[in-house]
Order: C-alpha cells, then sequence, then structure tokens
C-alpha cells in the first residue's frame, strides 16, 4: 500500500540546553485515509554516497558504516525499531519508486 506524507507540523522546538528532540506531527495519507503520527526526527537524504557521520546514530542506537551507511532490514528498518530509513544513507539502498514497491510495516 502506497502511503504518502502530507503534511510536518512543529509541534515544540528541540531545546538544546535540555537536550530535548523537537515533537512533530507527520500526517500521511494511506489507502485514501488520514493518519496522524507523533514523531521526533525526520531523515531526509539526498545525494550519491552515504553522508552519516556526526548524526548521532550511535546515540540512536542506529547500526551504520561511514563508507556503507545505514543497516537495515528487508522492511528498510534499522537496528531501533523505530527509525527506518530508504536512499542514499541505506545501505542497502533502493530508490524512492523502489520503497514504494517493497512491503513494510507503514504507519
Amino acid at each position: 500500500m502506497n502511503t504518502q506524507m502530507k503534511k510536518i507540523e512543529l509541534i515544540e522546538a528541540a531545546k538544546k540546553d535540555e537536550g530535548t528532540l523537537p515533537k512533530m506531527k507527520l500526517t500521511v495519507e494511506q489507502g485514501g485515509e488520514q493518519k496522524e503520527l507523533d514523531i521526533d526526527l525526520i531523515l531526509f537524504a539526498t545525494g550519491r554516497k552515504p553522508n552519516v557521520s556526526n548524526m548521532g546514530l550511535d546515540v540512536a542506537g542506529v547500526e551504520f558504516d561511514e563508507t556503507d551507511g545505514i543497516y537495515s532490514n528487508e522492511k528498510m528498518a534499522t537496528s531501533n525499531g523505530d527509525i527506518f530509513t530508504v536512499g542514499d544513507c541505506a545501505a542497502q539502498a533502493l530508490n524512492r519508486e523502489e520503497a514504494k514497491t517493497k512491503p513494510g510495516p507503514g504507519p
């Protein structure tokens, strides 16, 4: 089933002095139905080689390699079950069209 992102809304900004992440609401459409998801982070990756250094992936419990990128399974889930990856940052890179057709857990 194809999931499309519709809107990202910032609920509360990150507080660097408190070490907190931002609070956001992601609205997606799946099967003609809109869903709202509470999220902390969105990773957009563009380019031809993974740029995963200094992202705090180790703190988040995400397995990665500076050269290969972020490791994930066939559903693009990383070693942190709350974080998924697609595109150039993924060690097993899928382009956006392939990712749309791959089965996954979805929101």
